[in-house]
Protein backbone atom coordinates (compact mmCIF):
# COMPACT_ATOMS: atom_id res chain seq x y z
CA UNK A 1 0.00 0.00 0.00
CA UNK A 2 1.05 3.86 -0.67
CA UNK A 3 2.04 5.56 2.45
CA UNK A 4 -1.26 7.57 2.63
CA UNK A 5 -3.09 4.26 2.26
CA UNK A 6 -1.28 2.80 4.94
CA UNK A 7 -2.06 5.35 7.37
CA UNK A 8 -5.19 5.84 6.40
CA UNK A 9 -5.62 1.62 6.82
CA UNK A 10 -4.91 1.64 10.38
CA UNK A 11 -7.26 3.38 12.07
CA UNK A 12 -10.26 1.57 9.61
CA UNK A 13 -8.75 -1.67 11.75
CA UNK A 14 -8.62 -0.26 14.92
CA UNK A 15 -12.43 0.64 14.82
CA UNK A 16 -13.70 -2.53 13.13
CA UNK A 17 -12.12 -4.72 15.29
CA UNK A 18 -11.88 -3.25 18.59
CA UNK A 19 -14.16 -2.21 20.73
CA UNK A 20 -12.27 0.94 21.90
CA UNK A 21 -11.95 2.50 18.65
CA UNK A 22 -15.43 2.09 17.48
CA UNK A 23 -16.16 4.33 21.35
CA UNK A 24 -13.91 6.57 19.82
CA UNK A 25 -15.47 7.33 16.78
CA UNK A 26 -19.26 6.44 17.70
CA UNK A 27 -20.10 8.11 21.24
CA UNK A 28 -19.34 11.80 20.34
CA UNK A 29 -21.24 11.70 17.20
CA UNK A 30 -24.05 10.01 18.57
CA UNK A 31 -23.77 12.88 21.41
CA UNK A 32 -24.01 15.30 19.11
CA UNK A 33 -26.60 14.21 16.60
CA UNK A 34 -28.50 12.24 20.23
CA UNK A 35 -31.71 14.90 19.94
CA UNK A 36 -31.86 15.04 16.13
CA UNK A 37 -32.94 18.48 14.78
CA UNK A 38 -36.60 20.39 14.84
CA UNK A 39 -37.23 22.77 12.30
CA UNK A 40 -38.97 26.66 14.01
CA UNK A 41 -40.72 28.87 10.91
CA UNK A 42 -43.45 30.87 10.80
CA UNK A 43 -44.98 29.03 8.33
CA UNK A 44 -46.06 25.19 9.16
CA UNK A 45 -46.27 24.27 5.50
CA UNK A 46 -42.20 25.18 4.82
CA UNK A 47 -41.22 23.27 8.35
CA UNK A 48 -43.59 20.31 6.89
CA UNK A 49 -41.35 20.90 3.68
CA UNK A 50 -38.12 21.17 5.45
CA UNK A 51 -38.95 17.53 7.37
CA UNK A 52 -39.68 16.03 4.30
CA UNK A 53 -36.52 17.00 2.59
CA UNK A 54 -35.01 15.81 5.71
CA UNK A 55 -36.37 12.29 5.35
CA UNK A 56 -35.99 11.80 2.00
CA UNK A 57 -32.63 12.48 1.79
CA UNK A 58 -31.21 11.50 5.22
CA UNK A 59 -29.48 14.12 5.85
CA UNK A 60 -29.31 13.31 9.38
CA UNK A 61 -27.76 9.60 8.69
CA UNK A 62 -25.42 11.46 5.98
CA UNK A 63 -24.53 13.83 8.68
CA UNK A 64 -23.54 11.04 10.99
CA UNK A 65 -21.67 8.88 8.45
CA UNK A 66 -19.31 12.34 7.47
CA UNK A 67 -18.72 12.92 11.41
CA UNK A 68 -17.73 9.10 11.62
CA UNK A 69 -15.74 9.13 8.75
CA UNK A 70 -13.92 12.55 9.48
CA UNK A 71 -13.27 11.37 13.05
CA UNK A 72 -11.78 7.79 11.44
CA UNK A 73 -9.82 9.62 8.21
CA UNK A 74 -9.37 12.49 9.71
CA UNK A 75 -11.60 14.32 7.15
CA UNK A 76 -15.08 13.90 4.60
CA UNK A 77 -17.31 15.86 2.67
CA UNK A 78 -21.04 15.47 1.65
CA UNK A 79 -21.61 15.77 -2.45
CA UNK A 80 -24.26 17.86 -2.85
CA UNK A 81 -26.02 16.18 -6.07
CA UNK A 82 -28.18 19.62 -7.59
CA UNK A 83 -29.40 18.83 -10.71
CA UNK A 84 -26.79 21.18 -12.86
CA UNK A 85 -24.07 18.85 -11.96
CA UNK A 86 -24.49 16.84 -15.31
CA UNK A 87 -23.67 20.10 -17.11
CA UNK A 88 -20.21 21.06 -15.09
CA UNK A 89 -19.71 20.09 -11.79
CA UNK A 90 -16.26 22.12 -11.50
CA UNK A 91 -18.26 25.28 -12.07
CA UNK A 92 -19.65 27.06 -8.90
CA UNK A 93 -23.46 26.23 -7.55
CA UNK A 94 -25.82 29.46 -7.84
CA UNK A 95 -27.84 29.01 -4.44
CA UNK A 96 -30.22 31.58 -6.17
CA UNK A 97 -30.93 29.03 -9.30
CA UNK A 98 -31.86 25.93 -7.10
CA UNK A 99 -35.73 25.34 -6.93
CA UNK A 100 -37.74 22.17 -5.47
CA UNK A 101 -36.82 18.95 -6.87
CA UNK A 102 -33.32 20.05 -7.68
CA UNK A 103 -31.26 18.51 -5.23
CA UNK A 104 -31.04 14.69 -6.08
CA UNK A 105 -28.99 13.49 -3.41
CA UNK A 106 -25.98 13.66 -0.94
CA UNK A 107 -23.25 11.61 -0.37
CA UNK A 108 -20.83 11.14 1.62
CA UNK A 109 -17.21 10.62 0.33
CA UNK A 110 -14.56 9.49 2.41
CA UNK A 111 -11.07 11.80 2.90
CA UNK A 112 -9.39 9.19 0.82
CA UNK A 113 -11.33 9.72 -2.40
CA UNK A 114 -11.31 13.36 -2.37
CA UNK A 115 -7.94 15.33 -3.69
CA UNK A 116 -7.20 19.11 -3.48
CA UNK A 117 -7.13 20.38 -7.63
CA UNK A 118 -6.63 24.21 -7.34
CA UNK A 119 -6.59 26.30 -4.20
CA UNK A 120 -7.04 29.90 -4.10
CA UNK A 121 -3.83 32.01 -3.94
CA UNK A 122 -5.32 35.46 -4.09
CA UNK A 123 -4.39 36.85 -0.55
CA UNK A 124 -7.29 39.58 -1.06
CA UNK A 125 -10.25 36.87 -1.94
CA UNK A 126 -12.32 35.67 1.47
CA UNK A 127 -11.37 31.98 0.36
CA UNK A 128 -7.91 32.60 -0.20
CA UNK A 129 -6.05 29.65 1.64
CA UNK A 130 -8.82 27.19 0.56
CA UNK A 131 -9.71 24.83 -2.14
CA UNK A 132 -11.43 25.97 -5.00
CA UNK A 133 -11.51 22.58 -7.15
CA UNK A 134 -11.19 18.94 -5.32
CA UNK A 135 -10.61 15.94 -7.37
CA UNK A 136 -13.71 12.77 -6.71
CA UNK A 137 -13.17 9.66 -8.38
CA UNK A 138 -11.31 11.70 -11.44
CA UNK A 139 -13.94 14.15 -11.68
CA UNK A 140 -13.98 18.23 -10.80
CA UNK A 141 -15.67 19.10 -8.61
CA UNK A 142 -16.18 22.66 -7.37
CA UNK A 143 -15.93 23.06 -3.30
CA UNK A 144 -19.43 25.18 -3.20
CA UNK A 145 -21.09 21.53 -4.23
CA UNK A 146 -19.12 20.19 -1.11
CA UNK A 147 -19.88 20.81 2.79
CA UNK A 148 -16.62 19.55 3.98
CA UNK A 149 -15.29 18.14 7.17
CA UNK A 150 -12.02 18.76 7.19
CA UNK A 151 -10.53 17.17 10.38
CA UNK A 152 -8.94 20.32 12.19
CA UNK A 153 -6.00 20.58 10.34
CA UNK A 154 -2.76 21.63 12.58
CA UNK A 155 -1.83 24.23 9.68
CA UNK A 156 -4.17 25.84 7.20
CA UNK A 157 -3.61 27.90 4.48
CA UNK A 158 -2.33 28.04 1.16
CA UNK A 159 1.04 25.79 1.98
CA UNK A 160 -1.28 23.23 3.66
CA UNK A 161 -2.73 22.42 0.20
CA UNK A 162 0.45 20.67 -1.44
CA UNK A 163 0.79 17.36 -3.03
CA UNK A 164 3.52 16.49 -1.40
CA UNK A 165 1.93 17.27 1.92
CA UNK A 166 -0.03 13.86 3.34
CA UNK A 167 -2.50 16.15 5.17
CA UNK A 168 -3.60 17.34 1.67
CA UNK A 169 -5.57 20.28 3.91
CA UNK A 170 -7.28 17.45 6.16
CA UNK A 171 -6.64 16.59 9.67
CA UNK A 172 -5.31 13.84 11.37
CA UNK A 173 -8.20 10.64 12.41
CA UNK A 174 -8.85 10.16 16.12
CA UNK A 175 -7.36 7.21 16.50
CA UNK A 176 -3.73 7.61 15.13
CA UNK A 177 -2.76 9.13 17.76
CA UNK A 178 -4.25 6.19 19.81
CA UNK A 179 -3.31 3.33 17.85
CA UNK A 180 -0.21 2.02 19.58
CA UNK A 181 -2.01 2.43 23.19
CA UNK A 182 -5.16 0.64 22.11
CA UNK A 183 -2.64 -2.05 20.68
CA UNK A 184 -0.59 -2.29 23.81
CA UNK A 185 -3.87 -2.52 26.23
CA UNK A 186 -5.31 -5.73 24.13
CA UNK A 187 -1.87 -6.65 24.43
CA UNK A 188 -1.37 -6.77 28.09
CA UNK A 189 -5.76 -7.74 28.70
CA UNK A 190 -4.17 -11.03 26.14
CA UNK A 191 -1.69 -11.55 28.67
Amino acid sequence: LPPQQFRLQRPHNLYQSTWEGRKIIDIPVADILRHGWTYECTDESTAKALDNADQQYKMLQKLEQALRVERIEGGSAILLGVSDYKADPSKPLNVSDIGKGDLQFLHVIPRNRISVQNICNDPFDPCYGSPLLYTINGQTVHRSRLIIFDGNPLLSGVDNYSINNTNDGFGFGKLDCLHDDIIQARGTRQA
